[in-house]
């Protein structure tokens, strides 16, 4: 399935015919409100990336997120040869905690290797005005330390020139349900609606389920719990 099969079945499924010029103009409209609707309900629906190895620079407490980054699941650390000969896993705390742990960011001791990362990055002043483009370690590092973020990543939205994403491929019934609602809603039909509403609700616990499997030995989620 793709962009263009969504479109026809909301369409379709809508009672709309192609006359109904203001309606199909909408429809990339409902596309994009339902996909915005999925990214805030199911977060952790499967955009799983592992960076290339990465080196901690000593004395340096924040390390830049990837291009692409939208949530950590795990960070781990090891020698100054690879992220995982002796690794050791970093567990993620408030940034206030990670700076009470550690007050003096630009310094290291040898005696307190990291510990602990936070979202968060205020000691610098980011080029785009961020303080949450970088990640901040505590201790800070003592050693040149090779490691590796995995992390659930930003995807483009499905659209006329995005043809599919993982919302297409795996989830098409998901991005449908959602995309209905959007158009139901603009339609003003609420028994319609009430169908579509339940539907999605059934598909987004079915796609939330598997993900809590998937991810349920991961020390992000763990230190939530």
């Amino acid at each position: 399935m793709n962009y263009d099969n969504l479109v026809a079945m909301i369409t379709a499924y809508s009672n709309q015919s192609e006359e109904n010029l203001a309606f199909i103009a909408n429809i990339p409209n409902f596309v994009f409100l339902g996909q915005q609707r999925i990214w805030r309900e199911a977060k952790d629906i499967g955009f799983e990336q592992a960076t290339q190895e990465g080196t901690f620079v000593v004395n340096n407490a924040t390390v830049e997120k990837p291009a692409n980054w939208n949530k950590t699941i795990s960070f781990i650390y090891g020698d100054a040869t690879s992220a995982f000969n002796n690794c050791t896993t970093l567990y993620l705390r408030t940034y206030e905690l990670c700076r009470m742990y550690w007050p003096n960011a630009s310094t290291s001791n040898s005696a307190n290797p990291p510990l602990f990362y936070s979202d968060h990055q205020a000691i610098l002043v980011n080029a785009d005005g961020s303080a949450y483009s970088g990640l901040f370690i505590s201790p800070t590092p003592d050693q040149a330390y090779k490691y590796q973020i995995v992390y659930l990543k930003n995807v483009v939205a499905v659209n006329p020139d995005n043809q599919e994403n993982l919302l297409t491929i795996k989830f098409f019934d998901l991005l449908f349900y959602a995309c209905m609602l959007e158009a139901m809603t603009y339609l003003k039909d609420d028994e319609k609606l009430s169908v579509f509403e339940n539907k999605y609700q059934a598909a987004l616990q079915s796609v939330n389920q598997q993900t809590q499997e998937r991810y349920t030995d991961r020390t992000s989620k763990r230190d939530k719990d």
